[in-house]
């Protein structure tokens, strides 16, 4: 999406003179294909100042469900699967302590009272969840500094993510993947997908294509 958004940005400042630059080259692959699979990507908070881990714990039971998991616990996806499969949003938080919760969302409808301009689509989204609740709402991140990565980074490996919590990580959180439905109802509602959230598998082959804009 990074390419087709500079492709657009490109068209819009340069289409009177290189009016070529009206085409580019796309790839169309069918949702439907059981091969193609979206993989979940986890959230690294990290150099927030003055982060007061009880006062954040009190704040986050206001909108969510908040269980002491075993911390020795090795099927961490399963666990997330299962609240995903009985249609509820849920995450994986650990904590420096170190200690490991299971967060579940109490009523999306705060998510949409903070996104009023948002599909019911794309606030249902796991990640939207996340980005409006815990990292703008209690965090207080803004939106700018969530999509510059000032405060988060973010990990495919759930076992690279904790052991973030060993290091400079203050906050880890682990998602469910994205479903294909999902991204296909927010497109069709006219949004776009939050960042980080369709890490699609698997990937295409690197390559160039060159389109001579002067033809």
């Amino acid at each position: 999406h990074h390419r087709y958004e500079t492709a657009l940005e490109f068209y819009r400042q340069n289409r009177d003179q290189y009016p070529a630059c009206s085409s580019i080259l796309i790839y169309l692959v069918n949702a439907c294909d059981p091969g193609m699979v979206v993989l979940p990507t986890h959230r690294v908070v990290h150099s927030l100042p003055d982060l007061d881990l009880i006062g954040f714990r009190n704040k986050l039971e206001e909108y969510f469900y908040v269980e002491k998991i075993d911390s020795q616990e090795k099927d961490l996806s399963s666990l997330l699967k299962k609240q995903q499969d009985a249609g509820k949003t849920a995450f994986i938080m650990g904590t420096r302590e170190p200690a490991l919760y299971l967060v579940v969302l109490r009523d999306n409808s705060h998510v949409q009272d903070s996104s009023p301009e948002k599909s019911l689509a794309w606030c249902s989204l796991d990640a939207s969840v996340l980005q409006t609740l815990i990292f703008q709402k209690i965090l207080d991140m803004s939106p700018e500094k969530i999509a510059d990565q000032e405060h988060i980074t973010y990990t495919r490996e759930d076992a690279v993510a904790l052991n973030t919590l060993n290091h400079d990580a203050q906050l880890v959180f682990l998602l469910n993947p994205t479903k294909i439905s999902e991204i296909i109802k927010v497109a069709s509602a006219g949004d776009k997908m939050p960042q980080k959230s369709t890490y699609f598998y698997p990937k295409l082959l690197t390559g160039l294509v060159f389109n001579d804009l002067k033809c």
